[in-house]
């Protein structure tokens, strides 16, 4: 079995009710991540009694689970840590997001698995400034898959380093911040999904890491 969490509970106004096509951002989120044999959670953060209470009421049965704090590192490890099954990490901002985006990671005979995009999230891939490495434009971590038995390599001490490290060489001109899901969240995956996330045209990573093409361009978030 695997768990679904939903990731709502950044340092920012409450996005994740701003309306969307006739509906609240977060509804489109929660709608496309039910299923009868997968368990859903969404962490959000402690003080979030706006968001909490729009959950209890429209969405009783859903476990919410509470953040101490705005870093998204302790929203990661509500997620990871909540069980002990393999954990899909949904961005919890995700408008366009439909149940067929994400049932590909349930079903997914890779261990672990991040997002290979048909239409990628820019016209070309960045490059380091020091000219060394490249991320691709059409891979995304919005959506990714962690196994209980990478967990540990995805989440250690030596990984966040090599988080900070990425994120400097990439955006020299920004401060790293372990709070926000663009710079922990982004070069985290980064990090692990490494030869899949620089390598052009790259698939996996051995037999059990892949990635998971998507035509629908479900990066389009409400930042």
């Amino acid at each position: 079995m695997k768990t679904i969490a939903i990731c709502a509970s950044g340092p920012s106004r409450n996005r994740w009710i701003e309306q969307f096509n006739g509906k609240p951002c977060i509804s489109h989120v929660i709608d496309s991540c039910i299923y009868e044999d997968v368990k859903t959670i969404i962490i959000i953060h402690k003080d979030n009694n706006i968001l909490r209470d729009f959950i209890k009421n429209k969405y009783p049965k859903l476990k919410i689970v509470l953040a101490n704090d705005f870093s998204y590192k302790t929203t990661l490890e509500c997620a990871f840590y909540e069980d002990n099954n393999d954990t899909i990490i949904v961005a919890g901002d995700l408008y366009t997001l439909k149940p067929e985006n994400v049932r590909r990671y349930v079903d997914t005979p890779y261990k672990s698995a991040i997002t290979r995009y048909s239409v990628p999230w820019a016209k070309k891939p960045l490059e380091s400034y020091n000219k060394k490495f490249i991320r691709r434009a059409d891979i995304g971590s919005a959506i990714f898959l962690i196994a209980q038995e990478h967990l540990e390599t995805f989440l250690s001490e030596e990984a966040i380093q090599k988080a900070k490290y990425y994120h400097g060489l990439f955006w020299p001109k920004e401060t790293f911040n372990i709070d926000y899901a663009n710079h922990i969240g982004t070069w985290l995956a980064y990090n692990f999904f490494f030869e899949i996330s620089s390598i052009p045209n790259k698939e996996t990573q051995g037999s059990t890491i892949g990635s998971i093409l998507d035509k629908n361009p479900f990066w389009k978030d409400n930042d």
